[in-house]
């Protein structure tokens, strides 16, 4: 039988010790239960990174007035979002953007 070597042992004996002496720990979520409570939040982001300026169903087409253009995907985006959210009252609404126009993957 192959032993581990030396600095593994001792890798592994840390963890184990690490494990070990962090205890027992719960969650208590029962407060995500109650029957009464607060308005719900809603948490929304949108993509405004530029192939949400495209028209629907054209490939690579623009459409101009960035954003403004009810031909856009953006344009369609908050017009849907408007039609849900106009008449909701009792939600705590949050909104973000992200745009992956720069994104690069360095090596």
């Amino acid at each position: 039988m192959r032993r581990l070597p030396r600095h593994l042992n001792h890798l592994l004996a840390g963890l184990t010790l690490a494990i070990l002496s962090v205890g027992v720990s719960t969650a208590d979520d029962r407060d995500l239960l109650r029957d009464q409570g607060g308005n719900p939040f809603l948490f929304i982001a949108l993509d405004n990174s530029t192939s949400m300026n495209l028209k629907i169903g054209d490939d690579d087409v623009p459409a101009v007035g960035y954003g403004d253009d009810p031909a856009s995907r953006i344009y369609q985006a908050k017009e849907a979002l408007f039609e849900v959210l106009e008449s909701e009252e009792a939600v705590n609404l949050g909104f973000t953007t992200f745009n992956q126009d720069q994104l690069s993957v360095n090596f």
